[in-house]
C-alpha cells in the first residue's frame, strides 16, 4: 500500500466511523427521547449497516469495518467523561464493534442487489449481532465484573431486545439496504473524500458526543 492508498483508506475510516458517531450521538440520542418503545434499537443498526455497506462499496476491504466501528466506539467513548454510567457507555461501545464483526462475515452477501440471498444475509446479520452482544453481556454479569445489562433484567427484556427490536431492524435494515441498491446505480455524483472533511466530521462528532 502506497502513500496515496494509504491516505484514501485512513480518509475513509475516519470519515465513515466518525459518520457513524455523529449519527449515534445526534439520531440516537432523539430517538431514544422519543416515547415509544423500540424504535432506537431497530433504527440505528440499520442505519450502521448501510454505512458499512457504502464503506465497503468505495473501498472494498473487509478490514475497513472494523476500524470504522473502532472509530465510532472511541467517539462514543467520549462519554465516560460524563457522569453516565459506565455500563451505558461501553454497552453501545461494545455493540458497534460486535455489529461490525458480524458485517465483517456476511458483507458479501449484504453488498450484492437485492436478492433472496441478501435478504437471508440481512436476517442472519440483524440476529446474530444481537445474540454474540446478550452472550458477551452474560460472560460479564457470571464474572466478578460488577457490570449491569437491561437486556438481561427480566425475560421480556431479553425477548424485546432479541427478538421483538430484532424483527423490527431486520424489517427496516431490509428496506434501506434494499433502498441503497436501488439508489446507488442513479447516483452519477460520486463525492471525492478528502482528509479534510473526515477529520471536520470526526471533531464535530466527538465535540457532540460529549455534548448531548
Amino acid at each position: 500500500m502506497n502513500k496515496q492508498q494509504f491516505l484514501k483508506f485512513a480518509t475513509h475510516i475516519i470519515f465513515f466511523g466518525a459518520l457513524w458517531g455523529l449519527l449515534e450521538a445526534t439520531l440516537g440520542f432523539f430517538l431514544h427521547m422519543i416515547p415509544v418503545p423500540f424504535i432506537a434499537g431497530s433504527v440505528m443498526f440499520p442505519i450502521a449497516m448501510v454505512l458499512l455497506i457504502t464503506a465497503y462499496k468505495r473501498v472494498p476491504n473487509r478490514q475497513t469495518l472494523l476500524y470504522i466501528a473502532l472509530v465510532a466506539a472511541a467517539i462514543k467513548s467520549v462519554n465516560l467523561l460524563s457522569p453516565l454510567p459506565h455500563f451505558s457507555v461501553i454497552n453501545p461501545m461494545i455493540a458497534m464493534i460486535v455489529q461490525s464483526l458480524v458485517v465483517f462475515g456476511t458483507i458479501g452477501f449484504l453488498s450484492k442487489k437485492p436478492h433472496p440471498t441478501m435478504i437471508t444475509a440481512i436476517l442472519i446479520t440483524t440476529l446474530a449481532w444481537r445474540v454474540i452482544f446478550i452472550a458477551w453481556q452474560s460472560l460479564l454479569i457470571a464474572s466478578p465484573i460488577v457490570f449491569f445489562s437491561p437486556h438481561l433484567a427480566s425475560l421480556q427484556a431479553f425477548s424485546n431486545f432479541v427478538i421483538i427490536e430484532g424483527a423490527l431492524s431486520a424489517v427496516i435494515g431490509i428496506a434501506f439496504v434494499s433502498a441503497l441498491h436501488y439508489l446507488a446505480p442513479h447516483n452519477k455524483i460520486r463525492v471525492a473524500l478528502k482528509p479534510f472533511y473526515a477529520l471536520s466530521i470526526l471533531m464535530v462528532a466527538i465535540t457532540l458526543s460529549y455534548l448531548l
